[in-house]
């Protein structure tokens, strides 16, 4: 019947389950992994997977990595920038000056400078490598 297929299903998933986790492969839910990699084991892992990734894709992944972070927080530079310049009687808060700036200038004067930012964060991960 329709349950006998369940059963078996059932059956050879949990056996498959033991047999991986008496192999040495992946615990079963609620067991410890057999050994347990040292901290030294894990940084000669971390340099040999370094080592094996090309030096073109680590060069673009450090600049595309550190060019998100500036195109993210570029706004907010911006606005700190306004804070520490403004003068008498501007907003003196990120809140308020955040307002200020968006108005005043529109959604752009936020990013204003934000291609030779974006210049500098695609070349200095390269260098720096």
């Amino acid at each position: 019947g329709i349950n006998d297929g369940r059963v078996s299903e059932a059956f050879s998933m949990a056996e498959m389950r033991q047999t991986r986790s008496q192999k040495g492969g992946l615990p079963l839910v609620g067991q410890k992994p057999a050994v347990t990699p040292s901290k030294k084991s894990k940084a000669a892992l971390s340099a040999a997977t370094v080592a094996q990734t090309p030096l073109g894709r680590r060069m673009i992944a450090g600049a595309m990595g550190s060019m998100t972070a500036e195109a993210s927080t570029m706004w907010l530079d911006t606005v700190k920038v306004r804070l520490q310049v403004a003068p008498a009687g501007a907003p003196t808060s990120l809140v308020g000056m955040l307002v200020f700036v968006a108005k005043t200038e529109g959604i752009g004067g936020l990013f204003g400078g934000i291609t030779p930012a974006l210049l500098r964060q695609a070349s200095y991960p390269s260098i720096k490598m």
